[in-house]
């Protein structure tokens, strides 16, 4: 394989071919957001996804090879380039280009195969000039699983997202005097799109697997299976045995105890290359859409185990426009030209379709048919008319209103015995609902939970009851029946080439590759949004309803405040915001609302504590305040206040270390133990740092015991953040200042710490929803909490490069990325901003979880924070051009 230049006369006729021609367009609920697009060049090649048989495997001994799975999906991996004309090459062994004769069989037309380059070298031009998603290279190898005498396939990578250079295939003989002959339509070069540095993020390591007791057990548990199906095959010939049975398990991704993988292929759905069309049109045939239609609707029924619809790209983007045509008929706007499209046949149990304007729901209806095409139109001329949220739409509105269009493919009858254990059955924001009995029946989208802020299954169930005309606890009874339900989800977004995105639990299903690029966005989407919900006395709205567009009445909680001061002004301090005059001014607004609370301690007259007028004063609260201000020009403006707060942080410390966790309470809660004390000794731990003051660090020396201690009594999740980021800083500090070798047992406790929470995080085969990968099940399901978790293990990535442990550096970075991922799946971004009456207040904010639209600025806080400590972690300072990341 090699490139070229197109050969002299070419030139690109036009766009004809395109795979992955509906970005949009999704296999088993999963987008299909790339392309894989082949400008044509005059070229005889047909383009096809590659198929899953090869004659070989069928030839086996009771075609036995198509039992193995690897090879299977390794044969439908990528897209074939098949040979046009019959012909026959052999090689003579000399290094010359005339060392190849290629001849023509059958009268056919001469090949495009030719000898280029020499050396036993046969080369193919292609005849196109391939373009893939920015970030995508392509494989260019020969065909999987299909191997030729006497020649072997050449492989290459090259980057399509950018050079407009072709490129060929090659073949090379390994044996001389030897005829090879290549079939009409042969496959001869196969394509693989590879997202570029991929393979570069993936830590490596060798571990003995009895140290993994879990999958020792498993592995065991196979290989003891396997072995008795071995001795049983060859026991005896006669029993049959040899014809049925083989090991099926991987085949059915389960493990031998029955345990299944949810992510497990059997089969790859690529889309094939087709004609660009002049117009949108699809494959298969339903009835084209016309201007009047006979529609009806029909009663839906309980149906079990409904795989999802692939549902193409192209008639989502036709369905957007049918509905905005009948809304403009039913407001009475000229009618436009009907649509040309064919609509292809598609499973589906209805449609629903939501319009917002300006955030706010404007009409919600829904329709069956057995056509996709007719529930479409007749929900949005039922949605044009919906008298509930404001009356018919308007003319003058059209313009303004948000699209979503809603496909129900599934419905699942939860069995009655079941119903007990209805929280497992259920995932909010993920899964829908119906409920019917008799003349009843009504259903919730996934949407509702979120929208509505419901966090419990029961309640959510309640009142789908209600709304079906039925008593509240109804849908325990045997005569109801209770169905989970699966949902695509589109929303118009005419900023997109394809004019939609797919969304799940309210996101947008397709994300970039984690770079520094793309958190420093998040990170810009976050700032702008929390200094919008500052009030004018510089306090934060606490909690904020975004969908809603209602702020929670709660009492001023001051650690909260402290924590939005101490994100704000550790922001303000980066070079990337000393300019942001909005954020500098934030920031001291923060500063200056919790001071303004500062009370003289009373065990120290040279001591302030921040506390309400009716509190104890917590410890968190002044500590917050206090690391606050070791950042920028706060350091020296409020020196004075600086020496009070750290005066009586000091007063509460007591002589085995631990810390009273309220200035007038003797009595220290457990809760506020886990991280009080941890904000405190982090931000005595910056003091130290800065003033070298040997005893303040002896001061923190002190706690190191008893809080070491106490984790390993009472391991708490609380207690992670603030003692990862004390100790991790303490360790650096120590050997920045001393040659002293016995800081160790501080970076052991850190790597203890970071450990302990990384396995409560969701993983690739261990999580049971897609949505869920790279959060932390404390709680579970996965929150915002599982920023304070990566913000741990962003410290734990500082240290283990600090200290040199590359073990550990590659193993947090991995995780930390995984992280990333969930973190900026669970942020408010700008494709959201049509469900928000005031994006200002609600993009760039982090809700409490998937399933809710609540905003709270302590949210933020670690948010920012942790995104803060993650790029001084250097963990993503690899970041290549096209936003993805190396981390080795």
């Amino acid at each position: 394989m090699s490139q070229d230049t197109p050969l002299h006369g070419e030139s690109c006729q036009s766009l004809i071919l395109n795979s992955f021609s509906d970005p949009a367009s999704a296999i088993d609920g999963q987008t299909r957001t790339h392309f894989l697009t082949a400008w044509h060049l005059g070229s005889p090649h047909i383009l096809r996804k590659a198929g899953k048989h090869r004659t070989w495997m069928d030839a086996t001994d009771q075609r036995f090879a198509n039992r193995c799975l690897p090879l299977l999906i390794a044969n439908q991996s990528g897209w074939v380039v098949l040979n046009a004309s019959r012909f026959r090459a052999k090689w003579n062994g000399h290094a010359s280009k005339s060392a190849i004769i290629i001849e023509p069989l059958d009268g056919g037309t001469a090949p495009s195969a030719v000898s280029h380059f020499g050396h036993g070298i046969l080369t193919w031009n292609l005849g196109y000039l391939f373009r893939t998603s920015p970030g995508f290279n392509l494989l260019v190898r020969g065909p999987s699983n299909q191997p030729k005498d006497a020649v072997s396939p050449l492989e290459g990578i090259v980057e399509t997202d950018w050079t407009p250079a072709t490129f060929t295939m090659n073949w090379m003989f390994t044996r001389a005097d030897v005829w090879v002959q290549w079939e009409r339509d042969e496959p001869f070069c196969m394509l693989v799109p590879q997202q570029r540095h991929q393979l570069e993020k993936f830590a490596t390591r060798i571990e003995r697997l009895s140290e993994n007791s879990n999958l020792d057990a498993q592995h065991n548990e196979w290989s003891l299976s396997r072995r008795n199906i071995l001795e049983r095959l060859a026991c005896d010939k006669k029993t049959g045995a040899k014809k049925k049975e083989w090991q099926k398990d991987y085949f059915q991704g389960r493990t031998v105890s029955g345990e299944q993988f949810f992510q497990h292929q059997t089969a790859l759905e690529l889309h094939d290359f087709e004609p660009l069309p002049s117009g949108v049109r699809s494959f298969a045939t339903d009835e084209p859409i016309g201007k009047t239609m006979d529609v009806q609707e029909h009663h839906l029924p309980i149906l079990d185990n409904i795989d999802p619809s692939i549902i193409p790209a192209e008639v989502v983007a036709s369905s957007f426009k049918l509905i905005r045509r009948e809304l403009a008929a039913a407001a009475g706007e000229k009618e436009l030209e009907a649509s040309t499209v064919i609509w292809p046949k598609i499973d589906f149990l209805r449609v629903n379709i939501t319009l917002r304007n300006r955030g706010r729901i404007r009409a919600s209806m829904g329709a069956c048919d057995r056509s996709l095409a007719t529930a479409v139109a007749l929900a949005a001329r039922k949605a044009a008319k919906d008298p509930r949220f404001g009356g018919p739409i308007t003319k003058d509105e059209l313009a303004s209103l948000a699209i979503e269009l809603w496909v129900q493919v599934g419905a699942e009858l939860i069995a009655q015995k079941d119903l007990v254990g209805i929280q497992e059955r259920i995932v909010l924001g993920i899964h829908g609902l119906e409920i019917s009995a008799e003349n009843h029946f009504a259903y919730f989208k996934p949407s509702v939970a979120i929208t509505r802020c419901i966090d419990n299954v029961t309640l959510l169930v309640d009142k789908l009851c209600r709304k079906a005309g039925l008593p509240a606890n109804s849908w325990q009874k045997a005569n109801v029946r209770v169905s989970r339900t699966k949902w695509r989800h589109f929303a118009e977004d005419r900023s997109q080439s394809h004019g939609f995105l797919e969304m799940r639990s309210l996101r947008n299903v397709a994300q970039e590759s984690i770079s520094e690029y793309g958190i420093r966005n998040s990170l810009r989407l976050a700032l702008p949004q929390l200094i919008a919900r500052q009030k004018e006395d510089g306090s934060f709205i606490y909690q904020y309803d975004a969908v809603q567009d209602r702020e929670l009445d709660v009492p001023i909680n001051l650690v909260r405040m402290a924590g939005c001061a101490y994100a704000l002004s550790k922001a303000a301090a980066s070079a990337e915001f000393r300019e942001d005059a909005a954020l500098q001014s934030a920031a001291q607004r923060a500063v200056e609302f919790v001071l303004r609370h500062s009370v003289v301690n009373p065990q120290h007259s040279d001591a302030i504590f921040i506390a309400n007028a009716n509190s104890d004063g917590a410890l968190g609260a002044s500590a917050l305040t206090l690391l606050a201000l070791q950042f920028g020009s706060f350091v020296d403006k409020f020196e004075k206040q600086r020496r009070q707060l750290l005066a009586t942080l000091s007063t509460l410390q007591q002589v085995d270390g631990s810390f009273q966790c309220d200035v007038h309470a003797a009595n220290t809660q457990a809760t506020n133990e886990n991280f009080y004390p941890g904000e405190a000794l982090l931000a005595m731990c910056y003091e130290a740092a800065r003033t070298s003051d040997p005893t303040l660090r002896a001061a923190i020396e002190m706690s190191f015991d008893y809080y070491s201690r106490l984790f390993s009594r009472k391991p708490s999740s609380a207690f992670i953040l603030w003692h990862a980021d004390t100790w991790s800083r303490f360790h650096r500090m120590l050997f920045q200042r001393t040659d002293r070798a016995d800081g160790s047992r501080y970076s052991e406790f850190v790597f203890q710490l970071v450990d302990w929470i990384l396995q409560t995080q969701h993983k690739a085969g261990r999580s049971m929803q897609p949505m869920f990968l790279g959060g932390f099940r404390f709680p579970a399901p996965p929150t915002a909490s599982s920023n304070v978790y990566l913000e741990a293990v962003a410290c734990g990535v500082s240290l283990a490069k600090y200290t040199g442990s590359r073990e550990h550096e590659m193993r947090y970075t991995a995780a930390l990325i995984l992280g990333l991922e969930f973190s900026r799946r669970l942020q408010f971004h700008h494709e959201q901003s049509y469900l928000f009456p005031r994006p200002r207040l609600a993009v760039g904010g982090t809700p409490a979880n998937l399933h809710t639209s609540i905003i709270r600025c302590d949210n933020d806080q670690h948010l920012i924070t942790m995104i803060l400590t993650s790029l001084e972690s250097g963990a993503l300072s690899n970041s290549a051009p096209d936003g993805s990341v190396s981390v080795c």
